[in-house]
Formats: structure tokens, C-alpha cells, sequence
């Protein structure tokens, strides 16, 4: 199940401890007993088990793993799944007994079940208004989770309709925004942008009337998201204004990291939207207005030096790309950047010794072949560091281990080793592995450095982006 619903529909979080043993963790000569009782003592049972057994696991001075953990939260689901099959097909359960029977569904990592029982539950004329409320929350979480949409809405009217009466209620209003905000999200990734900015702009209503309990973090991320869709809707006085707010509203949350992905973002829109020069204008006033923003030194000096190291990046972006210089060899075949405009480029800068650089592989691979017969062009771009495997080389040896390195990691594209650090200069690389994309034009669109999953996500979307504009 997923973390979210896992912490939003009580699971217990449990620490990490240390070392490793395989326990029994259900007496099973216990549950027939267990099972006489009503829906709800079935519930609590379950959803106190792993406390009470690394209680008990503690007390005989077992030590607690990561392995005895996992196999404490693989017990609860069983036990959860056996009572839930227990209450439904051994006994006669009412209609309230399902709000119980969902919960254990949701426990056990049985989704469609849940929602089942979900919607059972909110068919009878229950009274208790809370349950009702957990119950849609649920609802709403699981019909995201499976791409649902129009169950989705259907329960979130429901809920909206149920709530309506207790709006000021402070964890009402907690719940509404990271609904709202959750549905925004899920929205925006399937590209359903109005139904995104609905509920995108709902969150943000609501979180800004929550800033005085110290929501500035929130209220920033939202305007980050509201950001995002504004420039995809293609509503350039929106998204500035997003973006503006997520600055002022990271500076409330004095979040150097929000504060300078705010900056960052607003730097490359501008940029993008062909005022570049307003951009590192921009760039040199929030410069000079970091000791005013940040209270802290140490903020102060993170975000200076992350926006130094970007200065090169703004500088380049928007520009006609650089051809790759002072190759001493290329494996496989000899790529010149003036001879691909047409295509979209992806130049990979990467090194032997760089482990994150060997995670980005896969990817690259991946996007050389899902996208090579729409136009995309990958090249790695390595040089020389005079070492191999972290011992010295001279540059026969060095160009020897890198050719092994490509046929071992069946790199399907073409692969440049330069004789010096004049490429990593003209592309400002000063961490690997650092991404380039070059639209079709032979314009520089895209410079970052560092992988992830969500940085892979990012990478492909572009890629698409690109593909597509001249498609």
C-alpha cells in the first residue's frame, strides 16, 4: 500500500534497529478465539500488532532488524486480510461492520477490496459522521492510487458535501488542502490540467489561511505545483505570479532549499520565455538580496554558493550549443553537434569512477531506443582523469578501460573521451553526472547536474517536449 495511505489510515512507524533472526509472529492457536470478537476490537487488534510484538520481541531481548520489522508489518497484513475474510464470509456483518472490514482491507494491501467495502459502508444510514469521513478520505486516496477519476470526484463531492458544516474546523482543513493538493498532483501527471489547477488553487486557498500555524513550507510547494500548470496551460502572468509567491512564501518558511529552487525555477521560465536578459538581471538583485531573505548565515552561504555554480547554466541556456572539442577518441562513431540540428541531442557527462553517473545508464539506454526513431540523439562526453579503477593511468590505459566500460554496460550510443576539461568549461559541468539537452535547432534547453528518479522523470518529459516541437 502506499505510504500515505499507510500513515493517513493509522499504521504504526517503527523505527530501525539491528540484527537479524526469523521469528514466528501470529499464534495461530489464538485467532479462532480472537475472531468471536466484534469488528472493531478485530481492527484495533490489527493495528496495535506490531507494537505489542516488538514489545514483546524486546522483552526476551531479541534484537529488532529491518528483516524483523518487515516480517512484524507482513504478519499484520496477513492477519489483517484473515480477519477481514473472517468478518465477511464466517459472519453476518451490518453495514457498519464494513467501515471496520475497509480498514482491515487497507491494512492488508487489498485496494479494490477496501474501496468495496468503502462504498458498502457509506451506503447505510450510519450516523456517525466521522466514520463517514474516514471512510471517503479513503476512498479518495485508493480511487487516485488506481487512476480512477470519476470515482475520485465522486467521493471527494461527497466528502466537500459532508465537511461543508465544519469548515473551520482546523483538521478539516488540514485534510482538504492535502486532498486537494494529492488530486492536483495526480492531475497534473496525467497532463488533466484544468481538473489539476481546480484543486491546485483550492490547496493554496486554504493553505495560505493557515500560514500563521506555520504552513510557509506548504503554501511554498503549492505555489510551485500552481507554477507548473500555469506554464503548461500556457499562462505566462499566472505562472510568474506562482512563482513570485512561492518565493515570498519561502522566505515566510526561511527554507533554503525551497528559496532557491523557487529562484532557480523562475530564472530558467524566464529564460525560457525569451527574456533572458530580465532573467540574470533578476539573477545579480537576488544575489544581493540573500542576507536580507535568509536570517541565517549558514542559509545564506548554501544558497550563494548553489546559485554560483548555476551562473554558467542561466548563461548558456537559450544558446546556440557548443560543439564537443579536443576528442581524442570516440567509441563507435564520431557525432558532430552542427550535423544533428534536427534532431533533439542529449549529451551525457559522465566519468568512469562516478557511481551516480553508471545509475544514469539504463536510463540513457532506455531513452536511445524508446526515442532514437523520433529524433533523439544520445552521446556520453568523458575525459581524461588519469586514473583507472583509483589507480594511476596514462591515457592508452585509461581509453582501453573506458572502451570495456561501454561494451560492458552495452551502451547503445556513441561515446566521446576528451583530451581535456574544455567541453566541461563551455557547458559549466562542475559535478557529474550533468545532463545537456539540445533542441532541434542546435539551442541549448536543458543543464543539470545530479540523478534521480524524479530528475529521470524530469529528463524524459523535456525529451518529450522537444521531440514534439518539431514533430
Amino acid at each position: 500500500m502506499s505510504r500515505l495511505l499507510f500513515f493517513l489510515l493509522f499504521c504504526t512507524v517503527v523505527a530501525i534497529f539491528a540484527q537479524s533472526e526469523r521469528i514466528t509472529v501470529v499464534d495461530e492457536t489464538s485467532v479462532g478465539a480472537k475472531m468471536e470478537k466484534p469488528a472493531a476490537t478485530l481492527l484495533n487488534e490489527v493495528i496495535s500488532y506490531p507494537d505489542s510484538k516488538i514489545n514483546e520481541l524486546r522483552k526476551k531481548n531479541i534484537s529488532i532488524t529491518e528483516k524483523i520489522i518487515a516480517e512484524v508489518l507482513q504478519e499484520q497484513k496477513k492477519l489483517a486480510l484473515k480477519y477481514a475474510k473472517h468478518l465477511i464470509f464466517d459472519t453476518n456483518p451490518s453495514e457498519e461492520d464494513f467501515y471496520y472490514i475497509g480498514n482491515l482491507f487497507v491494512i492488508a494491501g487489498e485496494k479494490e477490496d477496501a474501496a468495496k467495502a468503502f462504498e458498502t459502508f457509506l451506503s447505510s444510514k450510519t450516523s456517525d459522521a466521522e466514520q463517514k469521513r474516514k471512510a471517503l478520505v479513503s476512498l479518495i486516496l485508493i480511487s487516485i492510487g488506481k487512476k480512477d477519476f470519476e470515482r475520485t470526484e465522486k467521493s471527494f463531492d461527497e466528502y466537500s458535501k459532508l465537511v461543508a458544516t465544519s469548515s473551520d474546523d482546523l483538521n478539516v482543513k488540514r485534510e482538504l488542502i492535502f486532498l486537494n493538493f494529492h488530486l492536483a498532483k495526480n492531475y497534473f501527471s496525467e497532463k488533466i490540467l484544468e481538473m489539476a489547477r481546480k484543486h491546485a488553487e483550492q490547496a493554496y486557498s486554504l493553505s495560505k489561511g493557515l500560514r500563521s500555524l506555520g504552513n510557509d513550507e506548504q503554501t511554498t510547494e503549492l505555489s510551485l505545483l500552481l507554477f507548473r500548470i500555469y506554464s503548461k496551460i500556457g499562462d505566462k502572468s499566472k505562472a510568474e505570479e506562482a512563482l513570485d509567491a512561492a518565493i515570498t512564501n519561502a522566505i515566510a518558511a526561511q527554507s533554503a532549499q525551497l528559496y532557491f529552487e523557487a529562484i532557480d525555477t523562475k530564472i530558467k521560465y524566464l529564460i525560457e520565455i525569451g527574456k533572458k536578459a530580465t532573467a540574470l538581471e533578476f539573477y545579480r538583485l537576488i544575489i544581493n538580496r540573500i542576507e536580507r531573505d535568509l536570517k541565517s548565515k549558514n542559509l545564506q552561504a548554501s544558497v550563494f554558493s548553489l546559485l554560483k555554480s548555476k551562473l554558467r547554466h542561466y548563461e548558456i541556456l537559450g544558446e546556440r550549443a557548443f560543439e564537443i572539442q579536443r576528442v581524442d577518441k570516440w567509441f563507435t562513431e564520431e557525432k558532430k553537434i552542427s550535423d544533428l540540428y534536427g534532431k533533439v541531442i542529449l549529451v551525457d557527462f559522465w566519468a568512469t569512477w562516478c557511481a551516480p553517473c553508471i545509475s544514469m545508464f539504463p536510463v540513457l539506454n532506455q531513452f536511445q531506443e524508446e526515442y532514437k526513431n523520433r529524433g533523439l540523439e544520445v552521446i556520453g562526453l568523458t575525459r581524461y582523469y588519469q586514473e583507472v579503477e583509483g589507480e594511476p593511468a596514462d591515457s592508452k590505459k585509461e581509453l582501453s578501460f573506458i572502451g570495456k566500460f561501454k561494451e560492458e554496460f552495452k551502451l547503445a550510443y556513441s561515446i566521446a573521451v576528451a583530451s581535456d576539461a574544455t567541453n566541461h568549461h563551455n557547458y559549466g559541468v562542475q559535478s557529474l553526472p550533468t545532463t545537456v539537452l539540445i533542441d532541434r535547432k542546435g539551442i541549448i534547453r536543458y543543464v543539470e547536474s545530479g540523478i534521480s528518479k524524479q530528475k529521470a522523470e524530469q529528463i524524459k518529459q523535456i525529451i518529450e517536449q522537444l521531440l514534439s516541437e518539431g514533430e
